[in-house]
């Protein structure tokens, strides 16, 4: 009980001048020593701000009064790149031209280009065309091209510091979404929105300045620049890589809630800080960028980033978000809680009538004073005298003018789901145990097959159940199964992974993946559900267990340890998962996402989103007993012995989708490896065809879209957009030391040919033949390539697949 009013007016907050970077947890890690005046150095060296070049994309109207957003990031003489005008600037204001500003340029005259392709958005294509007019400019040693707007805040160290990690030499198309559900909905779920700035290596930067004139000639028709930008990008083979620190801010009114949350990822931008509130209280919005920045200059990699702690005698919460503000709360409430923003904001346009809203979870704002924070606003920042630690100071915004705080996998589904697991457990090769509820029994189990895991009794969980009171048995026993699996952890093991009785896994892809990351850290890995009301209903920063949850040893060994005091505290969740999330949450860890870990939250036919993986690596497949077979004239078990056969060859290829064409024909190929092959008697850009044909239904009761957290497009009876459908028949080696999958025509297709000039039936290929190297392809930051081999009349085709020449473009 609280018999307390809170009377803090001013809190300092001391942190050591450590810079974080790279570790995943919320302590501080790797020392970072920065140059006061980076130089460029040769393509060995370290990545630093002179290997980045900015093309800022603005009008000389809005220039007036957006400029001092970018000057409170640009450093003179230090950053490079330009700002791209309209027209010349005039006016006192702006000339002589302040050397403050970046160098500006007065965009090309592409009125030629706009009248002979007869573009629907003239302003949209000028700004698609400064990815070549910056590009043009100046590029020695230049590694990363960043795009912005006039009003993009850009955190350039940590920008520095995240894109370190990536290879610069290969192709990447950086960037984040935006926080408005609706609008990746009419937009896409897979483009970077630009305002948020999106980044692209110098080899793609200079595939796609070859290209931006044809490809702006190609697709007139499209009203958004950011949405042109990914079609193009697509069309050479690379897909978006999400940014968790880069931020659109497509939100209105006050963004505090937003700002004292920050996912735990280095703050790479702002955007639209002119269309918000002031982010301050009682300062412009112009000076509340440059106050947010005094911080930014002194460590970039805390900003923004929350920090959690606990004053126990008083039953205060304090939850920090560096540089700033700074909440107090009187009541001990999990990090698992504090880490979801207080919604004081609305969505950015025109908002469904239900929820949800964005693409994060919220807590609504409330008058409870055991829930509602005193709220405080970084007053002052600066170095102490030792110089050893920063000293950030933060004032009370108001009063809070609320009263103090005051107040008192289971047998039975064995018998019929192990197949899906034999599919691919390896008998004394792969580690592990299934945990069921009660001895198994019955003749199809026992005596027990070495060709599935070795089984435990899961532990008598009832005297926990009934202290803790909790509201369903099942969700305790499953996440008191992670300690379980700890407590029989053999020497060695450097992850967990915890998942259903028909999670189907592929293994040594798992085992690439997690072969990048330092298992002596803290991770939590796992994938969200497709079902964007699922994400909705339980969280979008949890790993849905059927898809296989990750955890670093190190990481489930705390968890472990903790896990009767979570249980206890979280004894209302009826979701193991979200209890899963929570207590990792309290142990200071998030979920870092796989993108290649599937749920299948979806019902009916998967064969469309199966034939449209996305650019990763296939991990885990879920909710096969609910779904229907997914090849044909075959029951669910033995389709997933069947998929596995093609996995035993070549886990690093399953179900990536690469894109071909028979221009004398026509014709696109698109194939998913180990699964499907489609026939379209059409030319179709790649940007389309990684879009899955939504042959499947969500998992739930949804009328209004969007119902997916991707892309999709609808089933068309058209014969020009339909694909003739062929399925994995078999896979076999061949004597030049080639992978050989064969895909037969499922059924015909029926709908008549398409009449379009040149085009050609394909009625008559029942066979398409798949040659690809016996080589894994881990690194997949760009699709590969394919040629099509066929005979007019033939009634096999043949497909060889390649990697991409450097300028290629898929479309």
């Amino acid at each position: 009980m609280c018999a307390r009013v809170v009377l803090v007016s001013c809190v300092f907050l001391y942190l050591a001048s450590i810079f974080l970077f790279k570790d995943p947890n919320c302590s501080s890690s790797e020392l970072l020593h920065y140059s006061s005046t980076p130089k460029f150095s040769d393509d060995s060296s370290p990545t630093n701000l002179r290997h980045l070049v900015f093309g800022l994309l603005g009008s000389e109207e809005a220039w007036h009064f957006r400029k001092d957003y970018i000057e409170s990031w640009w450093r003179p003489n230090k950053t490079r790149g330009y700002l791209f005008l309209d027209v010349a600037p005039k006016g006192d204001d702006l000339l002589p031209w302040s050397s403050s500003s970046p160098p500006y340029r007065v965009s090309d005259n592409i009125t030629q280009l706009l009248e002979e392709s007869k573009h629907v958005a003239p302003v949209m294509a000028r700004m698609v065309h400064g990815i070549m007019e910056v590009f043009r400019e100046d590029h020695e040693g230049v590694r990363w091209l960043v795009m912005g707007d006039d009003d993009s805040i850009f955190f350039v160290d940590n920008m520095v510091d995240v894109l370190s990690r990536y290879d610069h030499t290969k192709y990447y198309y950086l960037g984040a979404q935006s926080e408005f559900i609706m609008s990746n909905h009419w937009y896409s779920f897979n483009q970077a929105f630009g305002g948020a700035g999106f980044i692209l290596s110098y080899p793609l930067a200079k595939a796609m300045s070859k290209y931006i004139e044809t490809c702006l000639r190609k697709y007139p028709f499209l009203r958004s620049a950011d949405q042109i930008t990914m079609v193009c990008i697509s069309d050479v083979g690379v897909i978006f890589t999400p940014l968790k620190g880069s931020h659109q801010i497509d939100l209105r009114g006050d963004i505090s809630g937003l700002l004292s949350s920050h996912p735990k990822a280095p703050l790479m931008s702002l955007h639209h800080l002119d269309a918000t509130d002031s982010i301050f209280p009682s300062i412009e919005r112009r000076q509340s960028v440059r106050h947010l920045m005094k911080a930014a200059n002194l460590d970039q990699s805390r900003m923004l980033q929350q920090v959690i702690c606990y004053n126990r005698p008083t039953n205060w919460s304090f939850s920090i978000s560096w540089g700033y503000s700074l909440h107090i709360y009187e009541n001990i409430l999990p990090r698992s809680h504090l880490q979801l923003p207080i919604e004081t904001f609305q969505p950015w346009g025109v908002t469904p009538k239900d929820p949800p809203y964005y693409m994060l979870n919220t807590r609504s704002r409330t008058n409870d004073s055991c829930q509602a924070p005193h709220i405080f606003f970084m007053k002052n920042v600066e170095k102490t005298k030792t110089s050893s630690e920063i000293l950030t100071t933060y004032s009370r915004s108001s009063p809070r003018e609320l009263l103090s705080c005051s107040y008192t996998g289971s047998e039975e589904a064995w018998h019929h789901r192990k197949p899906y697991i034999e599919s691919w457990w390896r008998p004394n090769i792969t580690k592990g145990y299934l945990l069921l509820d009660v001895p198994p029994q019955g003749d199809d189990l026992l005596p027990w097959s070495l060709n599935s895991p070795p089984y435990r009794v899961s532990d008598d969980v009832s005297p926990l159940v009934n202290e803790t009171n909790h509201v369903d048995p099942r969700v305790l026993r499953m996440v008191h199964g992670i300690m379980e699996v700890v407590r029989e952890a053999h020497e060695g093991v450097r992850w967990v992974v915890m998942g259903d009785d028909d999670s189907i896994f592929f293994v040594d892809n798992m085992v690439d993946i997690l072969a990048q990351y330092d298992h002596t850290q803290y991770y939590y890995f796992g994938g969200h559900s497709e079902f964007i009301m699922a994400n909705y209903f339980f969280s979008f920063h949890q790993a849905f267990g059927g898809a296989g949850i990750i955890l670093s040893y190190p990481l489930a060994r705390a968890f472990a340890n903790n896990v009767i005091s979570c249980l206890k505290r979280y004894a209302y969740f009826r979701s193991a998962d979200r209890t899963t999330m929570s207590c990792t949450a309290d142990i200071g860890v998030n979920l870092s996402p796989l993108r290649g870990s599937h749920q299948i939250d979806l019902r009916g036919d998967l064969s469309g989103f199966l034939s449209s993986h996305p650019k990763s690596l296939l991990v885990s497949l879920h909710h096969f007993d609910t779904i229907d077979p997914i090849f044909p004239s075959m029951d669910r078990a033995q389709s997933g012995y069947h998929l596995l056969n093609a996995a035993k060859f070549d886990q690093s290829r399953m179900l990536q989708q690469t894109i071909c064409y028979k221009r004398s024909n026509n014709w696109t190929f698109s194939i998913s490896w180990g699964y499907s092959a489609n026939i379209y008697e059409n030319m179709m850009p790649r940007s389309w065809i990684q879009r899955p044909i939504e042959t499947f239904n969500p998992w739930g009761n949804i009328t209004l879209p969007p119902h997916y957290n991707f892309d999709t497009r609808n089933f068309s009876w058209d014969p020009c957009e339909t694909p003739h459908m062929y399925f994995f028949q078999s896979i076999e080696i061949t004597p030049r030391n080639k992978i050989l999958t064969k895909y037969i025509r499922a059924w015909p297709r029926g709908i008549g040919v398409c009449l379009n000039p040149g085009s050609y039936p394909a009625e008559y290929v029942n066979e398409i033949h798949v040659y690809s190297p016996t080589t894994k392809r881990l690194k997949i930051n760009r699709c590969e390539c394919c040629d099509v081999i066929h005979k007019a009349g033939s009634f096999k085709a043949a497909v060889r697949y390649r990697e991409c020449k450097l300028d290629e473009i898929i479309a």
